[in-house]
């Protein structure tokens, strides 16, 4: 069974802002997390997403932690960097 996804404020704010094909690429990978949460070790996560867009590379860095009690992935932070 999946972890539900807990994501905060201000990393929602920054996932809103970036392009569409790296707002799916960023659901992928907390979708495939939130399915296999006990492959992530203890503690806090950082996880990068890459995507390649018009020429433009997003890397977009993923902060989290897995609260097994609540079964839930804790997104706290999301970066942005995009280079051509």
């Amino acid at each position: 069974m999946s972890y539900e996804l807990d994501v905060a404020l201000d990393a929602r704010a920054v996932w809103r802002g970036l392009e569409f094909e790296a707002q799916e690429a960023v659901l992928d990978e907390l979708d495939r997390i939130a399915a296999q949460p006990f492959s992530l070790p203890r503690g806090a996560v950082v996880r990068d997403v890459v995507v390649e867009i018009a020429g433009v590379r997003h890397y977009v860095f993923i902060q989290l932690s897995v609260s097994h009690p609540r079964r839930a992935v804790n997104v706290y932070r999301l970066g942005h960097f995009a280079s051509s």
